[in-house]
Protein backbone atom coordinates (compact mmCIF):
# COMPACT_ATOMS: atom_id res chain seq x y z
CA UNK A 1 0.00 0.00 0.00
CA UNK A 2 1.60 3.27 -1.20
CA UNK A 3 1.59 6.12 1.96
CA UNK A 4 0.78 3.28 4.47
CA UNK A 5 1.82 0.58 6.20
CA UNK A 6 -0.05 -2.70 7.27
CA UNK A 7 -0.14 -4.70 10.51
CA UNK A 8 -0.39 -8.31 11.24
CA UNK A 9 -3.18 -10.25 9.49
CA UNK A 10 -5.07 -12.87 10.99
CA UNK A 11 -7.10 -15.59 9.05
CA UNK A 12 -8.70 -17.98 11.58
CA UNK A 13 -11.57 -19.62 9.83
CA UNK A 14 -9.96 -20.30 6.06
CA UNK A 15 -7.81 -18.05 3.44
CA UNK A 16 -11.45 -18.56 1.36
CA UNK A 17 -12.89 -15.98 3.67
CA UNK A 18 -11.55 -13.28 2.91
CA UNK A 19 -14.20 -10.76 2.31
CA UNK A 20 -14.08 -7.41 0.39
CA UNK A 21 -16.35 -4.60 0.90
CA UNK A 22 -15.65 -3.54 -2.51
CA UNK A 23 -18.56 -4.68 -4.20
CA UNK A 24 -22.08 -5.86 -2.80
CA UNK A 25 -23.61 -8.99 -3.99
CA UNK A 26 -23.70 -12.80 -2.92
CA UNK A 27 -20.47 -14.46 -3.84
CA UNK A 28 -20.22 -18.36 -3.74
CA UNK A 29 -16.46 -19.40 -3.70
CA UNK A 30 -14.95 -23.46 -3.57
CA UNK A 31 -12.17 -24.71 -1.84
CA UNK A 32 -11.62 -28.11 -3.47
CA UNK A 33 -8.71 -29.09 -0.50
CA UNK A 34 -10.85 -28.50 2.24
CA UNK A 35 -13.68 -29.69 0.34
CA UNK A 36 -15.80 -26.81 1.50
CA UNK A 37 -18.21 -24.70 0.00
CA UNK A 38 -18.81 -21.12 1.33
CA UNK A 39 -22.23 -18.71 -0.24
CA UNK A 40 -21.68 -15.01 1.45
CA UNK A 41 -23.12 -11.67 1.36
CA UNK A 42 -20.78 -8.72 0.33
CA UNK A 43 -20.99 -5.09 0.63
CA UNK A 44 -23.92 -4.78 3.27
CA UNK A 45 -22.60 -1.90 4.93
CA UNK A 46 -25.20 -0.61 7.23
CA UNK A 47 -25.44 3.06 7.53
CA UNK A 48 -27.57 4.60 9.72
CA UNK A 49 -25.90 5.64 12.97
CA UNK A 50 -27.06 5.29 16.11
CA UNK A 51 -23.39 5.64 17.90
CA UNK A 52 -19.90 5.32 17.69
CA UNK A 53 -20.36 7.50 14.53
CA UNK A 54 -16.71 7.03 13.31
CA UNK A 55 -16.40 3.72 12.53
CA UNK A 56 -18.22 1.70 9.53
CA UNK A 57 -20.07 -1.58 10.16
CA UNK A 58 -20.92 -4.38 7.76
CA UNK A 59 -23.10 -7.04 8.63
CA UNK A 60 -23.26 -9.90 5.68
CA UNK A 61 -24.50 -13.49 6.05
CA UNK A 62 -22.65 -16.53 5.31
CA UNK A 63 -23.34 -20.41 4.87
CA UNK A 64 -20.20 -22.87 4.76
CA UNK A 65 -21.04 -26.55 3.28
CA UNK A 66 -18.53 -29.17 4.55
CA UNK A 67 -18.83 -33.39 4.60
CA UNK A 68 -19.12 -32.40 8.59
CA UNK A 69 -22.40 -30.77 8.07
CA UNK A 70 -23.59 -26.57 7.50
CA UNK A 71 -22.72 -23.97 9.62
CA UNK A 72 -24.39 -20.36 9.12
CA UNK A 73 -22.66 -17.18 9.99
CA UNK A 74 -22.91 -13.59 10.36
CA UNK A 75 -19.74 -11.40 9.65
CA UNK A 76 -19.29 -8.50 11.20
CA UNK A 77 -16.56 -6.03 9.68
CA UNK A 78 -15.72 -2.57 11.45
CA UNK A 79 -13.51 0.46 10.51
CA UNK A 80 -12.49 3.40 12.35
CA UNK A 81 -10.07 5.20 14.42
CA UNK A 82 -9.50 2.22 17.11
CA UNK A 83 -10.00 -1.62 17.47
CA UNK A 84 -13.48 -2.35 18.62
CA UNK A 85 -12.22 -5.66 19.62
CA UNK A 86 -15.70 -7.11 19.80
CA UNK A 87 -17.04 -9.43 22.69
CA UNK A 88 -20.43 -9.86 21.29
CA UNK A 89 -22.85 -9.27 18.46
CA UNK A 90 -26.51 -7.98 19.93
CA UNK A 91 -29.22 -7.68 17.22
CA UNK A 92 -32.26 -5.82 18.28
CA UNK A 93 -35.36 -7.79 16.03
CA UNK A 94 -38.10 -5.96 15.94
CA UNK A 95 -37.42 -5.12 19.76
CA UNK A 96 -36.44 -8.77 20.97
CA UNK A 97 -32.67 -8.63 21.80
CA UNK A 98 -30.63 -11.79 20.58
CA UNK A 99 -26.85 -11.62 21.84
CA UNK A 100 -24.27 -13.47 20.29
CA UNK A 101 -21.29 -14.07 22.06
CA UNK A 102 -17.54 -16.19 20.76
CA UNK A 103 -16.78 -14.49 18.52
CA UNK A 104 -14.10 -15.99 15.73
CA UNK A 105 -11.31 -13.97 14.42
CA UNK A 106 -11.30 -13.29 10.91
CA UNK A 107 -9.08 -10.73 10.22
CA UNK A 108 -7.23 -7.43 11.67
CA UNK A 109 -5.37 -5.12 10.18
CA UNK A 110 -4.47 -1.36 10.23
CA UNK A 111 -3.90 0.82 7.68
CA UNK A 112 -1.47 4.19 8.80
CA UNK A 113 0.72 7.02 7.08
CA UNK A 114 4.15 6.48 6.67
CA UNK A 115 6.95 7.82 9.65
CA UNK A 116 7.74 10.84 8.43
CA UNK A 117 4.19 12.31 9.18
CA UNK A 118 3.53 13.53 5.73
CA UNK A 119 1.71 12.33 2.70
CA UNK A 120 2.78 12.96 -0.90
CA UNK A 121 -0.80 12.64 -2.21
CA UNK A 122 -1.86 15.57 -0.10
CA UNK A 123 -1.28 18.73 -1.22
CA UNK A 124 0.91 21.44 0.07
CA UNK A 125 2.18 18.15 2.39
CA UNK A 126 -0.57 18.72 4.74
CA UNK A 127 -0.94 16.39 7.78
CA UNK A 128 -1.95 12.55 6.93
CA UNK A 129 -5.06 10.84 8.32
CA UNK A 130 -4.61 9.18 11.42
CA UNK A 131 -4.68 5.28 11.34
CA UNK A 132 -7.80 3.25 10.29
CA UNK A 133 -8.27 -0.07 11.56
CA UNK A 134 -10.28 -2.55 10.34
CA UNK A 135 -11.57 -5.92 11.63
CA UNK A 136 -14.05 -8.66 11.15
CA UNK A 137 -15.30 -11.70 13.45
CA UNK A 138 -17.39 -14.15 12.38
CA UNK A 139 -20.75 -15.02 14.58
CA UNK A 140 -22.33 -18.92 14.53
CA UNK A 141 -25.93 -18.50 13.80
CA UNK A 142 -29.15 -20.54 12.86
CA UNK A 143 -30.85 -20.70 9.96
CA UNK A 144 -33.84 -19.09 11.71
CA UNK A 145 -32.01 -16.00 12.84
CA UNK A 146 -30.77 -15.22 8.94
CA UNK A 147 -34.65 -15.82 8.26
CA UNK A 148 -35.52 -13.00 11.00
CA UNK A 149 -33.39 -10.16 9.84
CA UNK A 150 -34.24 -10.99 6.20
CA UNK A 151 -38.44 -10.52 7.50
CA UNK A 152 -37.95 -7.95 10.22
CA UNK A 153 -39.27 -4.71 10.02
CA UNK A 154 -36.65 -3.40 12.37
CA UNK A 155 -32.89 -4.32 13.32
CA UNK A 156 -30.78 -2.61 15.16
CA UNK A 157 -26.64 -4.04 15.23
CA UNK A 158 -24.76 -3.46 18.35
CA UNK A 159 -21.18 -4.58 18.03
CA UNK A 160 -20.20 -4.54 21.76
CA UNK A 161 -16.52 -4.71 22.47
CA UNK A 162 -12.92 -3.68 24.80
CA UNK A 163 -13.02 -0.53 23.20
CA UNK A 164 -16.42 0.95 22.74
CA UNK A 165 -19.96 -0.35 21.17
CA UNK A 166 -20.62 0.51 17.26
CA UNK A 167 -24.62 1.01 16.86
CA UNK A 168 -26.37 0.60 13.76
CA UNK A 169 -30.14 0.21 12.71
CA UNK A 170 -30.78 -1.54 8.88
CA UNK A 171 -32.07 0.70 6.48
CA UNK A 172 -33.92 -0.36 3.59
CA UNK A 173 -31.13 -1.75 1.55
CA UNK A 174 -30.24 -3.97 3.94
CA UNK A 175 -33.32 -5.75 4.37
CA UNK A 176 -33.16 -6.05 1.06
CA UNK A 177 -29.87 -7.68 0.79
CA UNK A 178 -30.24 -9.85 3.75
CA UNK A 179 -33.78 -11.16 1.58
CA UNK A 180 -32.44 -12.00 -1.43
CA UNK A 181 -29.53 -13.83 0.24
CA UNK A 182 -32.15 -16.06 2.50
CA UNK A 183 -34.19 -16.38 -0.49
CA UNK A 184 -31.74 -18.05 -2.36
CA UNK A 185 -29.79 -19.62 -0.37
CA UNK A 186 -31.58 -20.67 3.20
CA UNK A 187 -34.14 -23.74 3.47
CA UNK A 188 -37.24 -22.67 4.01
CA UNK A 189 -38.93 -23.10 7.63
CA UNK A 190 -41.34 -26.04 7.48
CA UNK A 191 -41.86 -26.51 11.37
CA UNK A 192 -43.53 -22.61 11.50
Amino acid sequence: MRGGRRFGRTMHLAAAFALSACAAGIKQEYDPELDRRITRMSGNVVTEQVCLVEHSLELNGAIVEEAGGTTYMLSAQSSGPAYVRPRSLVLRIDGDALTLDEPLPQSAAASCPDDSGTNTNLPMGGKPPACVYMEAYWFRVTPETLRRLAEASEVVVELQGEEGTIQRRFTPPNFEKFQEFVALHVPPDYGS
